[in-house]
């Protein structure tokens, strides 16, 4: 079975019969990516995860309308994204501090060897280019790039997790790839 046809199945069996194998199978799936896609709003790691706890609560309390979403990715990541702005907004209150643009780090170290053939093959000094023009990308697009090339979201889903227009995702994740095939051509 796919991932989506399981993830799926656990989404109608979460919200039909309330199973906690359901939900422990959403969690599964989606936490490495929610991890990411908060660490970009919130100051350390425990505010990280308490949003992706507060997320899952957040299905749970909610798992009775959960067949009436039409799209769960889109769903889910806006939950995060709510959770983890009211938990910036906590430790800002009790922190007194601005957030740092090194929480957000994204590094191709990150992303599974399983996901592309290729990566087995591609050395560690690519990489590390790859890691430096990734990490010298401004932080909304490096954020939109993770999601649509890293998570495999719809440029449309993304567009309306983080309020932007199509464009502008497209616009991001255009001038990310032109700065990594600039990286990859430099010696």
């Amino acid at each position: 079975m796919t991932d989506r046809i399981i993830i799926n199945q656990a989404i109608r069996n979460l919200a039909e019969n309330g199973s906690e194998d359901a939900l422990r199978t959403l969690y599964l799936a989606y936490y490495a990516r929610l991890r990411s896609f908060v660490d970009y709003y919130v100051l350390s790691d425990v505010e990280a995860e308490e949003a992706i706890s507060d997320t899952f609560l957040s299905i749970w309390m909610n798992r009775d309308h959960l067949n009436e979403i039409d799209n769960f990715d889109t769903y889910i990541f806006k939950i995060a994204k709510y959770k983890a702005i009211t938990s910036f907004r906590t430790g800002l209150k009790e922190k007194k501090r601005l957030p740092t643009n090194s929480d957000a780090g994204l590094h191709l170290n990150d992303v599974p060897e399983s996901r592309t053939p290729e990566s087995s093959i591609i050395s560690a000094e690519t990489v590390s280019r790859l890691d430096k023009a990734l990490d010298s990308l401004p932080a909304r697009c490096r954020l939109v790039f993770q999601m649509v090339r890293l998570d495999k979201l719809r440029y449309k889903t993304v567009a309306e997790i983080l309020g932007l227009s199509v464009k502008t995702v497209e616009n991001h994740v255009a001038h990310a790839v032109s700065r990594l095939r600039k990286a990859l051509t430099e010696e």
